[in-house]
């Protein structure tokens, strides 16, 4: 076993998107992009109860946060859907995949008795 154990194999891939008919990379979020995007998304969820002015505020907090992950798209008004995928992408570049698949398959030992 290897005494390195290599954290950037872990990393995601860069995704891209295409809008406008421009294409741009998507680049994996940081942790605090992500703990953002959870507390915004759990003001969402509550959206049923909220007044529309403050409703507004969290989707532009949202479009802002998109845009500090993603500053191509600083200045494009995000339709709901736009920015609905937009936080599913970045959801899914944050989330680990099945650990022992993952790390196997880049090298990487995780089994402390080896």
């Amino acid at each position: 076993m290897s005494d390195i154990i290599d954290l950037d194999a872990l990393v995601p891939e860069a995704r891209k998107i295409k809008i406008g008919g421009k294409v741009i990379d998507v680049p994996p979020p940081k942790t605090v992009h992500i703990l953002k995007l959870g507390q915004l998304g759990q003001k969402l969820d509550m959206a049923a109860d909220m007044e529309t002015s403050e409703l507004e505020v969290v989707v532009s907090k949202l479009q802002d946060l998109i845009c500090e992950v993603i500053p191509d798209l600083v200045g494009i008004e995000l339709t709901t859907s736009q920015l609905m995928s937009l936080i599913a992408i970045l959801g899914e570049m944050s989330t680990p995949k099945d650990d022992s698949v993952t790390t196997g398959e880049k090298g990487v030992d995780t089994d402390p008795k080896a």
